[in-house]
């Protein structure tokens, strides 16, 4: 190449258009066209200014004193009337908090706290931390601790919006080194999670469940993690993962995803580090010892030889096409070889992460609780309790009894029951799907008192239902895992907060509970998954995938008894996990097939370590017949 200026690439006498220019994306191999933005942009003009200047009009002051009196006028109309005791009416008692204040209270008047119940006759079912922790609300009246409880999470919800603020903050920060996301699409994304997310969270503050709070502590971990430029906050943020799974032990799903991924990042650099040294590369002939990049306008400034550790793209090493860790900084120990920097890089964070979740359930599950009850009490409700509920499965949750049966003057607590349609696991979406269908088409029948009764005659519920979707959770886990892998191989943030994000979703899928308002956990996957396609060119599949779940979460709750019976929202969400990890293994294997065609053009293609996306829309230099080498652009 002879040289290079505004207007365009000389080579040969031949001018080459410009690159597009950072407000577009650039076009990733196998898409010919850029997007600009959301595909509605273009339709609806007003949407994209409305966007650009803000939501909200007006003084700042004036919003925050109306939600402020919007959010108390729902606390005191409804959320404490709910948690008033009804001796005679126990159905009446509409939350789920005081069954953490009853096992709470337990705990220090020597009651086992597993066998107490609240006024509504269910009981408590989890590790002992969370209720040690509000026991002290058990001195309130029961409408009292409902209220403040609510307070209490709102405050969770400010915080949820926060952490993921910062970030998509941090994300952003990285991908302005390429451009290649309209701003628009951020804010897009933004709302499409937000509505996702709407009910299933007023559903959660409603009940009094602790939804809220394991989301935020999901989200400040994977912050801390991401974010922190020392072993300290990483360490921090894996304490913050365990706190989620004492919680509830549904997220260790989320945290074994992350953790995955990590490890297939570390992996992924020392299979680098070793293959360097032998000097050994696939399907092509070694690189010289000179040569780091293709000599190309767009590398002049970059280093050629002895890239530091934070040069032009402030990370040691790029994976396909995108720069890893580009945000914080963080400076190896001169005492690394440069050659190691990078599985240093990916190692620190993976054990750090490790070593923060391990103490972190060590310390929730057992010190903690062990220092307030003594370890023989904490131990004897572990065996007593946690491991019997365990064996049973996660289905021994209590359904919200909307029983249709008279009280008869005793109290007539509802079995429990994880066949209502507010159970939207794919494993009870598929049963109420196939429920619905033999009672409307082959005459077997009704499914609607399944809804109050779990043992109601069906005839689906069979060995070999069971024997199908275990099956189809299996594989689906099989599926998850792989993409995590594959997402742990291109190393970059967006990548591992894409898995992030499908591992929130995968919870929801594979677990076999998963109420209405679990699924505030879509929100993670609606913001990340689609900014990893945007990155790699998939405007089309990254607007399907931020649109659908909201679209899912809005038509459950406004038309929950007709669209709950054939389990619409775990059906959707198991197929947009299927779809999302299709789309990341798709991308993954074309860019490999990319990587090894431009292996076997030898030193003149980009080589595999080195791809950048500036020359995603360059083809690889490769010999004719004749010897003489075709242009590197197209026609």
């Amino acid at each position: 190449m002879s040289g290079c200026n505004d207007s365009g690439i000389s080579q040969g006498g031949k001018k080459v258009p410009p690159p597009p220019a950072n407000n577009r994306i650039v076009s990733a191999p196998g898409h010919t066209e850029a997007l600009s933005g959301p595909p509605m942009e273009k339709t609806f003009p007003f949407l994209k200014k409305m966007l650009s200047r803000g939501l909200l009009r007006g003084p700042r002051w004036v919003w925050w004193a109306a939600a402020a009196g919007l959010i108390l006028g729902w606390g005191l109309a409804d959320i404490r009337l709910r948690g008033l005791p009804w001796p005679d009416r126990p159905l009446e008692h509409k939350t789920d908090f005081t069954v953490y204040t009853a096992a709470g209270r337990a705990f220090f008047t020597g009651e086992n706290p597993y066998e107490v119940t609240s006024p509504r006759g269910w009981k408590y079912l989890y590790p002992p931390l969370f209720a040690l922790l509000v026991a002290p609300l058990s001195l309130l009246p029961m409408s009292e601790q409902c209220l403040v409880w609510y307070l209490i999470s709102v405050g969770f919800c400010w915080g949820c919006y926060r952490e993921l603020g910062r970030i998509v903050g941090g994300l952003r920060k990285e991908e302005s080194i390429h451009g290649r996301i309209p701003p628009h699409w951020w804010k897009w994304l933004g709302i499409l999670a937000f509505i996702a997310a709407l009910f299933p969270t007023l559903n959660c503050l409603q009940r009094g469940q602790v939804g809220v709070l394991k989301l935020y502590l999901l989200l400040l971990g994977v912050r801390l993690i991401w974010l922190s430029g020392n072993w300290v906050g990483q360490s921090l943020g894996g304490l913050s993962l365990a706190g989620a799974i004492v919680l509830k032990l549904t997220p260790a799903l989320v945290v074994a995803v992350l953790l995955w991924t990590q490890l297939a990042d570390l992996m992924t650099q020392v299979w680098r580090a070793w293959r360097s040294q032998v000097g050994w590369r696939k399907r092509g002939e070694p690189l010289s010892s000179e040569t780091n990049f293709i000599q190309s306008p767009h590398f002049t400034q970059i280093n050629t030889q002895g890239t530091g550790w934070n040069s032009g793209f402030r990370d040691r090493e790029k994976m396909g096409g995108i720069a890893r860790d580009a945000f914080p900084a963080q400076e190896a120990p001169a005492k690394i070889p440069l050659g190691l920097r990078p599985i240093w890089g990916a190692g620190r964070p993976f054990l750090t992460t490790l070593a923060g979740v391990a103490v972190g359930l060590g310390g929730f599950f057992f010190l903690l609780p062990s220092s307030l009850i003594g370890w023989q009490k904490n131990l004897e409700h572990w065996a007593q309790r946690m491991l019997a509920s365990a064996e049973e499965g996660l289905a021994v949750e209590k359904a919200p009894p909307e029983s249709h049966l008279p009280l008869g003057g005793e109290k007539n607590f509802a079995p429990a029951n994880s066949r209502t349609i507010r159970n939207q696991s794919l494993s009870n979406a598929l049963f109420r799907m196939g429920t619905f269908v033999d009672h409307v088409v082959l005459g077997g029948p009704d499914d609607r008192p399944l809804d109050y009764d779990a043992a109601s005659p069906n005839r689906i519920d069979t060995p070999i239902y069971q024997a199908i979707q275990k099956v189809v959770r299996l594989v689906l886990l099989g599926l998850l895992l792989l993409a995590g892998g594959m997402l742990g191989r291109w190393g970059d943030r967006v990548s591992q907060a894409a898995a992030f994000g499908l591992g929130c979703v995968g919870m929801l899928v594979i677990s076999p509970v998963a109420w209405g308002h679990y699924f505030m956990l879509l929100a993670p996957g609606v913001m990340f998954v689609p900014l990893w396609l945007l990155e790699r060119g998939g405007g089309r599949s990254a607007a399907w995938m931020a649109g659908a779940p909201a679209i899912l979460s809005v038509l459950h709750y406004a038309f929950l008894a007709q669209l709950g019976r054939i389990g619409l929202l775990g059906l959707g969400t198991a197929a947009w996990l299927l779809a999302a990890c299709i789309l990341v293994l798709r991308n993954t294997a074309n860019q490999h097939l990319r990587s090894e065609l431009s292996a076997l053009d030898g030193q003149g293609s980009v080589p595999l370590e080195l791809e950048s996306p500036h020359l995603w829309s360059i083809q690889p230099l490769s010999a004719s017949k004749n010897g003489t080498a075709r242009n590197a652009y197209p026609k």
